[in-house]
């Protein structure tokens, strides 16, 4: 009897890179590397006058990005986003745009705003944005790590896309055989983060 060649021609593994639950109004915005984006921030109008403003990050690179007092420059944390940004609006019309040029990888993060308001004999007070903002920036950059025990390169395609808990990476192995039959898990690893490198483990 003829040898079964192949069990199948592809097989998809989704892993789904989780970090916050989705609460109130939540954008997702693709961008790839080396273009713009803009925050619209807002707060409902009849709220406390705010007297300053600023941009968090609130997921993989937890941080202040700036922090703005009323129409004074703004204090951006990382002198390397300096200029990059451009900031529009007064906080106290309760709106303000932030546009971020020549975004990287890096960049890719959960954003969100908050409008700070003064409370006479107690302490002030945060107002998040009415928005928060998911940003996924693509690179063509994107290499797979391949030794003697992995899968060749042209059988294997690795995609991600934003998705409404977070990053879904899929990994499709191609033209699987009798041999590759094993049990798979997978890693990933995250910038900055203890090394958890992304690949395909095979257990028999």
């Amino acid at each position: 009897m003829k040898r079964i060649q192949y069990l199948a021609y592809l097989w998809t593994v989704v892993i789904t890179q989780t970090g916050f639950g989705v609460s109130g109004s939540f954008l997702h915005l693709e961008r790839r590397e080396g273009e713009s984006v803009e925050f619209s921030c807002h707060i409902e109008p009849g709220s406390p006058l705010p007297y300053g403003f600023s941009l968090k990050r609130t997921w993989l690179q937890p941080r202040v990005v700036f922090f703005r007092y009323q129409n004074d420059p703004p204090d951006v944390k990382d002198a390397a986003d300096k200029d990059r940004l451009i900031i529009s609006g007064d906080p106290s019309s309760h709106a303000v745009n932030v546009s971020f040029s020549q975004l990287k990888a890096a960049d890719t993060d959960r954003y969100s705003c908050e409008f700070m308001v003064e409370r006479n004999g107690k302490e002030d007070e945060k107002i998040p944005g009415r928005t928060e903002f998911f940003l996924y920036v693509t690179s063509d950059d994107v290499s797979q790590h391949h030794s003697s025990n992995h899968f060749p390169a042209e059988r294997v395609q690795l995609s991600s896309a934003p998705s409404p808990h977070g990053i879904t990476y899929n990994v499709t192995l191609q033209q699987l055989q009798v041999e590759d039959s094993a049990l798979y898990s997978c890693q990933l690893l995250l910038h900055g983060r203890p090394d958890r490198s992304t690949h395909l483990e095979r257990r028999t």
